[in-house]
């Protein structure tokens, strides 16, 4: 399914280009680590009530731009020989940032259903909501590269099994545990 009209950028250009492709990677790998944490929370009932989940999500979350901005600052120093800065550092910070819009819409899925249903339902709502981000992510990035709709809806789906296998992986290795 290779559909692109996008002309590859080049120079000054293509340094900011793999940086917004990095930056929407890590949103799409934001929201399927969610939906695997989120399943953890369900398989081994980690957490019992709404507030226990929003600590789960929050603190995978700030870890996960923890890990990937610090690991980001190592790799420059062991490869470039860079110096560790401030700078760095918290653009480092900053650019993992994209991580947390899927926390976002997860967190704030949870705290809605959470008033009003039941907390394992909340759990499937949030997950829900993160396989229709991927679904539109899906959409979107197919029409941008000039797919038609039939394959950009393919493509959606694509993503959704994607994030499915991710959550299915989970649950079985789940299972083989207790």
């Amino acid at each position: 399914m290779s559909d692109s009209n996008i002309a590859e950028p080049t120079g000054e250009e293509s340094v900011e280009h793999a940086r917004r492709v990095e930056r929407t990677a890590l949103t799409i790998y934001g929201a399927m680590t969610l939906l695997g944490v989120l399943e953890a929370a369900t398989t081994k009932a980690v957490v019992d009530s709404t507030a226990a989940l929003v600590i789960l999500i929050v603190a995978t979350s700030l870890a996960i731009v923890i890990a990937h901005a610090w690991s980001t600052v190592v790799a420059h120093r062991l490869v470039d020989g860079e110096e560790l800065s401030s700078h760095r550092v918290g653009n480092e910070l900053w650019f993992a940032g994209s991580f947390l819009v899927p926390a976002i819409l997860a967190l704030v899925t949870v705290l809605i259903a959470g008033t009003l249903t039941s907390h394992d339902t909340s759990i499937l709502l949030a997950q829900g909501v993160l396989l229709v981000f991927l679904f539109i992510a899906g959409i979107t990035g197919a029409r941008r590269g000039g797919a038609s709709w039939g394959r950009s809806i393919a493509w959606g789906v694509v993503d959704i099994a994607v994030g499915l296998a991710i959550v299915l992986i989970k649950e079985t290795l789940s299972l083989f545990a207790h």
